[in-house]
């Protein structure tokens, strides 16, 4: 299956908005396809053929190739094309531009976000791959297009690199969890430190309590209302054939980390004319432990003898937060004379480390997750307290 451009639309009552695709020899199968994004409202769906062919809901009722199907947030009609030469005719003509027609018949509000699509069996065949990347890094995708299993050259291939603007990672951590998680399940991510604590004599735990409670409540990941959209900045590229008869083009580094969008848009001249084929998909770069971004801080810990606290913010190479829920992910090897009691998650990207000392010295751990590792030195004197702003640089080994 491959689908023709599917844009996305805006339609308002009393609107009818008409959506051109074209149909070549190729094709011996269309499913016209439109969907909304409001499953109580309906929108109205006619498809009309190059010849002037009007199919309705009620044309399956008189043509056994036409089928329609609707259902909350989508309707779409299946026309089964037989393999005829461009003179044969026991069905309407086939080749040519076909309309979509969107009406708001049914529609209870003002307006409604709508996209098409058409979806074919065809000889034409469209294969995107994108290698896999890290944040900071760039990649490059490489689009194949076959006919019949044969390269297909003069083809025109545009590409829209949609990157998230802010990232994922740090709005979870802004939300202490709540944007993904419930507050019953937040607990399976280990030791954490509460939200909203206060130190004595400022406020009341009560009245500090408050305004965490109402932010869990609002962030909410059962509220759609709430839902959070993160903008997206565009980027249109156009592939350029290579030696391996394949369209290919550099993309730009993925600077955030979270959900990149992929639109693929080839016109192609084949079949006896011009077919448009179109792909859309997500990638997600993967994240890896930077040293050199991530931010350490060494204190001692109150009340525990010679006992120290590491206070570590993970970052990537591209300098996100690399997220919450890692305590049980961290790999730490430390020294004969220090122990480690316990990884405690802060919830908001950070973490601190408890360790135990046999004696006011010297000392060096390794902190790995996944293939990285950083070394943090463990002065035999260290702070009272972490910085506030915990802003100090670690180096990596």
């Amino acid at each position: 299956m491959n689908m023709a451009a599917d844009p996305v639309l805006t339609i308002a009552q009393g609107q009818t908005i008409d959506v051109k695709v074209a149909v070549t020899r190729c094709e011996s199968r269309l499913r016209f396809v439109c969907a909304w994004d409001d499953l109580d409202q309906r929108l109205d769906l006619t498809v009309i053929g190059p010849d002037g062919t009007i199919f309705t809901p009620n044309s399956p009722n008189s043509n056994r190739l036409v089928s329609y199907v609707t259902q909350p947030g989508y309707a779409f009609y299946n026309l089964a094309v037989p393999p005829l030469d461009d003179s044969d005719r026991i069905a309407p003509l086939v080749i040519g531009t076909w309309t979509m027609r969107v009406g708001t018949t049914h529609l209870q509000t003002a307006q409604e976000r709508f996209t098409t699509s058409l979806v074919v069996d065809t000889e034409i065949e469209m294969v995107t791959h994108v290698n896999p990347a890290a944040t900071a890094a760039a990649s490059q995708i490489a689009v194949t297009i076959l006919h019949a299993g044969i390269p297909v050259p003069g083809a025109e291939v545009k590409i829209v690199f949609g990157a998230p603007t802010i990232s994922a990672q740090g709005l979870i951590c802004k939300s202490r969890g709540a944007l993904i998680f419930p507050p019953s399940e937040l607990d399976h991510l280990g030791p954490r430190v509460p939200p909203g604590r206060v130190p004595p004599g400022r406020r009341s735990r009560r009245a500090a309590s408050a305004p965490q409670a109402r932010s869990a409540k609002a962030l909410s990941p059962r509220s759609a209302k709430n839902a959070v959209r993160i903008p997206m900045k565009n980027t249109t590229l156009t592939a350029r054939l290579n030696e391996e008869f394949n369209y290919a083009a550099n993309l730009p580094r993925f600077v955030r980390d979270g959900i990149y969008q992929l639109v693929v848009q080839a016109t192609v001249p084949a079949c006896g004319g011009t077919v448009t084929r179109y792909g859309n998909f997500a990638f997600v770069p993967f994240q890896l432990l930077s040293g050199r971004m991530s931010v350490i801080s060494v204190a001692a810990a109150p009340g525990v003898g010679k006992a120290v606290s590491v206070r570590i913010t993970p970052r990537d190479d591209a300098g996100n937060l690399v997220g919450l829920g890692l305590a049980a992910k961290f790999k730490i090897e430390v020294p004969r004379n220090v122990t480690l009691i316990r990884v405690t998650d802060r919830f908001d990207g950070s973490y601190d480390l408890l360790l135990g000392r046999h004696r006011a010295a010297p000392a060096k751990i390794k902190l790995r997750l996944g293939d990285r590792q950083i070394a943090i030195a463990i002065p035999a004197k260290p702070k009272k307290k972490h910085p506030p702003k915990h802003r100090e640089r670690s180096r990596s080994r």
